[in-house]
């Protein structure tokens, strides 16, 4: 099935679900692969998108307490040299990342059919570089900060839902469980990090920097997380809901599970399961796009 985004709705996946069917999965001509450290990368994941999450987390409640900052944004004058900023302009700053966030989980519903799940997460971090390279050159202008600030609420929003999915997909199964708790443990890890650097910053630095710095850290994780993910595999769940492709699916199990063959029958088992429980959830799903998304999770 050729993937239409004006025309994906259930209705058109019930109707081809029986194009996928476990004669497909009869054994084709021996394809050896080179075996990468896919397992490895995995962590990778986890602790880049992690520790983003949690180091964002980490500095924004001090980011603002800051002397600079205060003495930049501040709409109070308190004299000559010095301002603060009223609780209610806090409160926005604060709040248009919690916004972002939640139009950016939402939108995971369109963006993982559309793009993919590792997609789903390099864009985030690239929204993530454009929000932080705002709020740097806000100078002054709070406006322009709360608008870097909503941008940044929109990757975190995307990759709190997408890196956990993606990293159950493709790991090992004996191994999953660890992955998935170290991702909880780099979000803490990066929540102390901000908090480090946040110390540092307010007895080292008393330029416009003091505030700049912490970001533009930020912003370099992004960047190494956006680097790191690109060479990690698709799911194999996305390749056979959303492409109908059986081929890649089989490559990004093998490469995960360390296992030469793509037609070895332990990755035949795995696609069975997958096949199997995608004609399940399109036959129960009608029109609900949501649960199209959510079923493997919800079941």
């Amino acid at each position: 099935m050729t993937f239409n985004q004006n025309n994906f709705v259930a209705n058109d996946l019930v109707n081809n679900a029986n194009r996928l069917t476990l004669e497909s999965l009869k054994p084709a001509e021996p394809y050896p692969i080179e075996l990468s450290n896919y397992p490895n990368l995995n962590k990778e994941i986890i602790e880049e998108s992690g520790l983003l999450y949690g180091y964002d987390l980490g500095i924004i409640g001090g980011l603002i307490n800051l002397p600079k900052f205060q003495n930049e944004f501040g709409n109070i004058k308190l004299d000559n040299l010095r301002n603060t900023i009223s609780d209610l302009y806090i409160g926005i700053i604060v709040g248009s990342s919690c916004i972002g966030g939640a139009i950016g989980s939402l939108c995971t519903i369109y963006i993982v059919p559309l793009f993919g799940i590792k997609m789903s997460i390099v864009i985030p971090c690239f929204i993530y570089l454009i929000g932080g390279i705002i709020c740097i050159t806000s100078d002054t202008k709070w406006v322009q900060f709360i608008i870097g600030r909503f941008f940044i609420g929109i990757c975190l929003g995307i990759i709190s839902v997408t890196c956990p999915m993606l990293i159950s997909e493709i790991s090992p199964t004996h191994i999953r469980g660890t992955l998935i708790s170290i991702h909880q443990l780099m979000i803490t890890i990066g929540i102390l990090l901000g908090g480090v650097i946040l110390y540092y910053v307010n007895d080292n630095l008393t330029s416009e920097w003091q505030y700049k710095l912490p970001i533009l850290i930020g912003c370099l994780i992004s960047v190494v997380c956006f680097t790191v993910i690109n060479a990690v595999p698709e799911s194999p769940y996305w390749w056979i809901l959303y492409r109908e492709n059986i081929s890649n699916a089989k490559i990004t199990i093998a490469k995960c599970n360390k296992i030469k063959n793509i037609n070895d029958e332990r990755i035949l088992k795995i696609i069975r399961e997958i096949i199997e429980l995608r004609n399940d959830i399109m036959m129960k799903s009608n029109s609900n796009k949501i649960r199209i998304l959510f079923q493997l999770y919800l079941d």
